[in-house]
């Protein structure tokens, strides 16, 4: 790695590519899970690659520091853009779900454009996922970046201060906000954790594509059974640990979950 980043300083164009293709993954995971957005997240890293040439030349770290200086390259950018944006409503994915159920040429459309896709499976964790990014978007920027990078990137907490450029304090207090209001969020929706959550998509979901019910429940109990207390606080400590290994667009439901979001931003009047 160190190899690498002296030649990309000096202008090695195939060094800086292979370096930047080391960490394209994860950071593509990240600026989704803030964006929401497949097309945005590609624009992002489109330009991030370019400003990262660009300043790779005045790197003055090592090789352990390069991976914090592309995610911090990538949050900064992302962060531009979406401070111009507003936070999405809690209820989010309920508008979306009585749209469908509403309008029956919606719903038939929204399952033959998934049903012509290889990649139209449902998969329980990758809704978990799916959930989660919409749910963080609900946060305020510096919540939902903190909350991803320590809790789903698992950074330390010094080096979400050299990412984002916050005191040691302020990232504290964001990702204690964040854990609090999304856990609440998640005791009072998700029927997984509780027998009267107002959500209960990953049921309706898995009966959609599947044509069998299943009580998804114990399947996510049974994903969660090392934890000692896998429902505490609305599990958010068990889900942001099975979403670490997970990339939202790279799942076997990544257009089942895309043509969700899509129709969701579009009844929620989300830009």
């Amino acid at each position: 790695m160190d190899d690498l980043i002296e030649k990309s300083k000096k202008g090695d164009m195939v060094a800086f590519q292979t370096l930047y293709e080391a960490f394209r993954p994860k950071l593509e995971s990240f600026t989704y899970r803030l964006t929401a957005d497949r097309e945005e997240t590609q624009d992002i890293l489109q330009e991030v690659f370019i400003k990262a040439h660009k300043h790779i030349a005045s790197f003055k770290g090592k090789s352990v520091n390069i991976k914090s200086w592309f995610f911090s390259i990538t949050a900064n950018h992302t962060k531009n853009i979406l401070t111009r944006k507003k936070r999405w409503h809690v209820d989010a994915q309920d508008v979306c779900r009585d749209s469908l159920v509403s309008s029956p040429k919606d719903q038939s459309a929204l399952v033959n454009q998934i049903q012509s896709s290889p990649y139209k499976q449902f998969e329980m964790i990758e809704h978990l996922d799916f959930c989660f990014t919409c749910l963080g978007k609900t946060l305020s920027m510096e919540q939902q970046l903190v909350l991803i990078l320590k809790d789903v990137h698992q950074f330390k907490v010094d080096e979400i201060v050299e990412i984002t450029g916050y005191s040691t304090g302020s990232v504290k207090h964001h990702l204690h906000k964040a854990r609090t209001k999304l856990s609440k969020i998640y005791q009072h929706r998700c029927s997984l954790v509780n027998k009267k959550g107002v959500c209960y998509q990953c049921d309706e979901l898995n009966e959609i594509f599947t044509g069998e019910k299943h009580d998804c429940a114990k399947t996510y109990q049974s994903l969660t059974k090392n934890e000692t207390n896998p429902t505490e606080n609305g599990a958010l400590k068990s889900r942001t640990k099975l979403l670490q290994a997970l990339h939202p667009l790279r799942g076997v439901g990544t257009d089942l979950h895309h043509h969700l979001m899509e129709h969701l931003k579009k009844v929620n009047k989300y830009d």
